[in-house]
């Protein structure tokens, strides 16, 4: 709908709102398809309470329409205040010759000005992207909080290569994004490997995960500090795999937790220069 004054209304999502109507939304222009996994074929008439389930979100667990409606909504109120809200990350001569690369990108989440940002990549076992449920919750608390939150859209065969392109493009519009770099915070996950270099690490994990060992991640943990990297590590006791923000969980706030363990580092790293 457009006003008197040629402003397009907001009018907000509600769970009975089909996802094709969102995905066509024109505060959304030709990216929003990437807001939910391109990989499956979902039916456009599915609603945002029925898309809002693990049922979709393989793997994923604590899964809230209240969330998926609050996410939608900001970024669409954000796109009508004139706010740049999605940057592909690979240029039309690249998306040309690879398609597949239109399937990337970098949902924004802003915060103030000049503040510290970090990038948020969900989960999805390397098979699809659950933005809805592990990154656009955290870029937004991540938003609220002050500091400025990307979501990747990557492609589930080629995860290394967009993260890193996306890293790049950051660093080359930093002044336009106005936005400056600082640890890691990473949830129920695998990766064993540990290096002098990496950065400080925060780590959270459910005791009952079934995917992502907490043991394994506890192991890594250890390691990066016995060579005096930063690490701060919560597993909690009988939550599984996949639960997001912990909403209703014996892990709410655990974000909370990770934005301050990131500012202390950034005030480390501060002190050290």
């Amino acid at each position: 709908m457009v006003t008197g004054g040629g402003k397009i209304k907001f009018e907000p999502f509600t769970e009975d709102t089909v996802i094709e109507e969102v995905i066509h939304d024109p505060a959304f222009g030709d990216f929003g398809r990437l807001l939910f996994p391109v990989n499956f074929s979902l039916p456009g008439s599915l609603t945002l309470r029925e898309v809002s389930s693990s049922r979709v979100y393989l793997w994923y667990s604590h899964i809230f329409t209240e969330k998926t409606l609050d996410i939608l909504n900001q970024l669409k109120a954000w796109s009508l205040e004139g706010r740049r809200i999605f940057f592909p990350i690979y240029t039309e001569e690249e998306m040309g010759k690879n398609p597949a690369k239109r399937d990337t990108g970098l949902f924004f989440f802003p915060g103030e000005p000049g503040r510290e940002f970090g990038i948020m990549n969900a989960g999805g076992a390397f098979y699809y992207v659950g933005a809805m449920q592990d990154s656009f919750p955290h870029a937004l608390e991540v938003s609220r909080s002050g500091c400025n939150g990307f979501a990747l859209i990557y492609r589930p065969d080629e995860p290394y290569e967009d993260l890193a392109r996306a890293i790049a493009f950051i660093h080359d519009h930093a002044d336009e994004l106005q936005v400056k770099a600082a640890a890691v915070i990473m949830q129920y996950t695998g990766y064993s490997a540990v290096s002098e270099k990496d950065a400080p690490v925060y780590a959270c994990v459910g005791s009952r995960d079934g995917i992502a060992n907490w043991r394994v991640m506890e192991r890594r943990l250890k390691m990066l500090n016995a060579m005096g990297i930063p690490t701060e590590f919560h597993v909690y006791e009988g939550l599984g795999h996949g639960f997001g923000l912990g909403t209703g969980t014996r892990a709410e706030g655990w974000i909370k937790d990770a934005e301050t363990f990131w500012k202390n580092q950034i005030r480390a790293g501060a002190g050290r220069k």
